[in-house]
This record gives C-alpha cells, structure tokens and sequence, in this order.
C-alpha cells in the first residue's frame, strides 16, 4: 500500500515516523521508531501526518508498533505532543487501533505512559502489548503471539533497518 507523505516529510523523510509497513491477518500494520524522529514537539504537523497515513485504509482495523529502542529524554520532555496523540487515538480511533505493540521500553517510557494510560479505559490499555529484544529476538516473540513467518520478517527487516540508520519503511 503506498501512503503518500505529509509536506514536512516530502521535505525530510526523517520529519515524522508513522509508516505503513505489511498487513497481517485483516490488520495493517503502521509502524513508529524514535531512532531518527525529528518533529517531537509540533502536535498539527505530527497528528496530520498520522491521519494522513491512516486514510487509506478508511475504518479498518491497524496495528501500530512502536519501536521506542531510541527513546530518549528529549521525547520524554515533549509530553504535550505525546498527549496530544493519546487524545487524538482515544478520540478517532479507539474502535479501529486493535493494538500496539510497545517495543523495547525503558524505565523513562515506562514512565511517560504511566502518566497517558489514566486517559484511556480498561478497554484500550488492554491493547498495549510489551515486547523486547533486537529485531531478530522479536520474531519468535511475535510469531508467539500468533504473527506469521511472511508479515513477521517484513516487520522485523523494518526494524531492523531503522535501528541501524538505513532505509525508511
């Protein structure tokens, strides 16, 4: 599928990370990295670049997976932003945002999300999914959990490449 990108990220594909990346069983699956993120504090910019990539799809149901191997204190000190993408999901998308797999987080995102999760039913947290590990321990943990061998390896050779510094999704 391709998804056409926001006007910060023609400019800069590094602008903004929420990227279509497979589809698994009848979920699409979107994918965000910190690694190379560098719009964390313009909420417009990074919520219109969300809704640009999740047009396509109309009202089907996605997965996002959140990568947040380079999460560091810079992201942790753009709350606002952060707030404001936990609101616009709650708002918009709670229904179709079957689940999110958080990958790799540490105590300082372990955090950020304590202080987000109140603005979220029992419903919606349930969704959350902690997994960690480099991008080839994800694969037996993702095919655990009921992801297959073909949409497991496009996920991972995205992780994979992400963290180190190569192509975008």
């Amino acid at each position: 599928m391709s998804i056409a990108a926001c006007d910060a990220c023609k400019r800069d594909p590094d602008t903004h990370s929420f990227s279509y990346v497979t589809k698994w069983a009848t979920y699409h699956v979107f994918y965000t990295s910190f690694a190379k993120l560098k719009d964390v504090a313009n909420s417009e910019a990074i919520l219109a670049h969300i809704r640009g990539a999740l047009a396509p799809i109309g009202a089907e149901p996605w997965l996002w997976v959140v990568d947040c191997d380079a999460f560091a204190m810079r992201h942790a000190m753009s709350l606002k932003p952060l707030m404001d993408i936990a609101r616009f999901m709650r708002d918009n998308y709670a229904n179709q945002l079957a689940g999110m797999y958080i990958l790799n987080s540490g105590t300082l995102l372990k955090g950020t999300i304590a202080h987000i999760m109140p603005m979220f039913d029992a419903t919606f947290q349930r969704k959350l999914t902690y997994l960690s590990g480099s991008a080839l321990q994800l694969m037996p943990e993702l095919e655990k959990i009921g992801w297959g061998r073909t949409e497991t390896t496009v996920l991972v050779a995205t992780i994979a490449a992400y963290r180190a510094g190569g192509m975008r999704p």
